[in-house]
Parts: structure tokens; C-alpha cells; sequence
């Protein structure tokens, strides 16, 4: 087991050292005090199949719901906010319970989980503390007055929560980032110092990204499990093995009219576009238009499904591009290609929709 040095100032003060296991051997929570990770070390074969992880407690009960309540909810403001990852469920376990079976015992042993899809249907796969009367989140001692989980009730809830988020980055397939290959020096003498291991990589483990100080999944980071919050790369890493689905391309661009009418020498036409089926659906939607074989410039921009473009030149064609986007991912691109009507430039024309004007209205 891992074991925690002595908290010094102001993370005396606030926090104690985080505690979890690897899939093999269980480690107790070291006090973070070097560099960490914000990268991540990836048990690759352990990711799962789905970000979509059932989850269910061993031994709920009345007198622990609110308890319990603050680790789902921790859950869900870190790793559920990233990529496609969505625990599920969270109702008490059965002998055929699939997913993360979490037993909540007070002991001796620093919190801890198996490692990724390890935990699928495993009985007591991850151990949390709500009490901490035998182990506290410092010395192991239970004793209230070293500024431990023990302390008072505000430290207890923080003690789960950023205990919660860091064994839910197990849960998916993450390790401690101080055991990378390229861990500093520094942080290897600080884990030396703490009787923590400090293994020179883990069979099937890779890194993701720089080795960095702020991973909420590194020892040697100067605040406690990151204050229970995820770093940059810890985020990125888990939008790598776990993405957001592409959503379905749209319908191809059409034109609703052959052209709406002249204003003067312009002619004016509505594209319209669909939602595709199947798979997430999108927050927006990324229109592009381009003449000839010039460049393509932005139509429209947002939730709409259809834009008004206008053209005075009825001799290039113009073609029209639409994607679906889910935040930064987006469809691949349909496209249409027309030759826009070529107006006498005599006055007005035609029905509905809005004022002309040089380019996309």
C-alpha cells in the first residue's frame, strides 16, 4: 500500500494525501508535493467498450445517501462533462450486476479501485471510505487533529468527493501518472521518500501526452487529487479513448424554390438542409458557400436549418456545403451545386423570403 507523507502548510491546512489501488496492488493515497501528470498512463487494453458504464453500490442504505450522493455528483461534474463517458444506474448491486460494483467500508486500507474493464461485475472492484475512523487521509492514524478527512464534516465531503472523482479515473482505464516512464526525478524521490511505488512503467500501459504536475491521477501533485477537479490533458485523454460520436451528416442542401425573385440585378434563393438520423444529435449546424471553384466562406452558422443567399453573377455557379456539429465534432460535409437565375437587373420578382443584397444574407 501506498503511504502518505505529512501535509505541510497551506495543504496541511485543506488536505490530506489520495488515496487509491492499481488493478494488482493496492496503493494508499501518497501526498502529492513534486510534478505530476497532465497527461494520463492508459491501461489501453482495460478501456471500455462503451462510455457508457454501469454502476451499482454493495451496501447502500438510508443512513449513507447522502454520501453517496456526493460521489455521483462528483462524477458527473468531472469525467461525465468529458467525451461519451456516462456512469449509469447506481442502484444496489446483485450477484449479476454488470459494471462497477463499489463496496463502502471503513478500513484500514486507503481507497481504491481496479483498473478499467477489471471492475466488470467484480465484487468489491472499488473500495470507498465515508467514515474514515481507521483510515483518514493522512497518517492512517484516525487522528482528527492532523487536519485529516477526519476532521470536520466540510473536509469529510471533500475527502469523497476528490477521492470519488480521482478512483472513477481507475475506473476508466486510468493509472497513476507518477509511474510513468518519464516521470521526474523529483517526483520519484518524493514517491522513494513516501514509500510509495514508483515502478518503472506497468506492462500494457502507455502514455497520453507530456508528463505534467496538475493530472487529478498524480501523486505528485501539490494539490491533493487536483483539488478534485480534471486537468487540461486529463480531459483531453479522456475525450481520446472515450469521443463524443460523430452526429449523422444532414440532408444534402436544396434550394426550397427554383429562386425567390430579382432585386434588380441580384437573385435570391432559400437553401434549406435536415437533421440525418441515427447517432447524437447535433448542436449546430456549419454552412459554407463558394462561386466557381473559389473558396468557401460561411452561409450560416447555428441551430437554423435553412439561410438566405443572394447573387448578382448568373453566370458562376455557387456551391453549398452542410455539416451537423456536436461542439467541436462535426459531420462529414453534403454538398449542391446550382447556376444561380440571371436577373435583368428590372426591378423585383417572385415570392417570399427576405431582402437581396451582394453576398449570403
Amino acid at each position: 500500500m501506498l503511504v502518505r507523507t505529512a501535509l505541510r502548510g497551506a495543504v496541511a491546512a485543506a488536505l490530506f494525501s489520495s488515496a487509491c489501488v492499481s488493478s494488482t496492488d493496492d496503493l494508499d493515497l501518497g501526498v502529492e508535493t513534486a510534478g505530476t501528470e497532465s497527461p494520463l498512463y492508459v491501461q489501453t487494453a482495460k478501456i471500455w467498450p462503451s462510455g457508457t458504464i454501469p454502476v451499482c453500490w454493495e451496501s447502500p442504505s438510508m443512513a449513507n445517501a447522502t454520501e453517496r450522493s456526493w460521489v455521483q455528483d462528483q462524477v458527473h461534474d468531472t469525467w461525465e462533462q468529458v467525451g461519451s463517458i456516462n456512469f449509469t444506474g447506481w442502484g444496489t448491486c446483485t450477484n449479476s450486476s454488470p459494471g462497477v460494483h463499489i463496496q463502502i467500508i471503513d478500513e484500514a486500507d486507503a481507497p481504491h479501485s481496479k483498473i478499467g474493464t477489471e471492475l466488470d461485475g467484480t465484487p468489491h472492484g472499488m473500495h470507498l471510505n465515508f467514515a474514515f475512523t481507521k483510515w483518514d487521509g493522512f497518517g492512517d492514524t484516525a487522528d482528527a487533529s492532523d487536519g485529516s478527512c477526519a476532521s470536520n464534516a466540510g473536509l469529510r465531503e471533500t475527502c469523497i468527493r476528490n477521492i470519488a472523482a480521482h478512483e472513477f479515473g481507475h475506473a476508466l482505464g486510468f493509472r497513476h501518472e507518477q509511474r510513468r516512464t518519464d516521470t521526474p526525478q523529483s517526483c520519484i524521490n518524493d514517491q522513494v521518500a513516501a514509500g510509495n511505488d514508483v515502478d518503472d512503467g506497468i506492462e500494457g500501459a502507455v502514455n497520453f501526452g507530456d508528463w505534467d504536475a496538475d493530472s487529478i491521477m498524480n501523486y505528485c501533485n501539490t494539490d491533493w487529487n487536483n483539488n478534485g477537479v480534471l486537468s487540461a490533458t486529463d480531459t483531453a485523454g479522456a475525450l481520446h479513448y472515450y469521443p463524443v460520436p460523430l452526429p449523422p451528416a444532414p440532408s444534402q442542401p436544396r434550394l426550397v424554390k427554383e429562386y425567390l425573385g430579382c432585386q434588380g440585378s441580384t437573385a435570391r434563393y432559400e437553401i434549406s438542409w435536415s437533421p440525418g438520423t441515427g447517432g447524437p444529435a447535433p448542436t449546430s449546424f456549419d454552412v459554407d458557400y463558394r462561386r466557381g471553384s473559389g473558396a468557401f466562406a460561411s452561409l450560416s452558422n447555428g441551430t437554423a436549418r435553412s439561410a438566405m443567399f443572394s447573387t448578382s453573377d448568373g453566370h458562376t455557379s455557387v456551391t453549398i456545403r452542410a455539416r451537423a456539429c456536436k461542439g467541436s465534432r462535426c459531420s462529414s460535409f453534403r454538398s449542391m451545386t446550382f447556376t444561380p437565375f440571371e436577373c435583368d437587373g428590372g426591378g423585383g420578382g417572385g415570392g417570399g423570403g427576405g431582402g437581396g443584397g451582394g453576398d449570403p444574407l
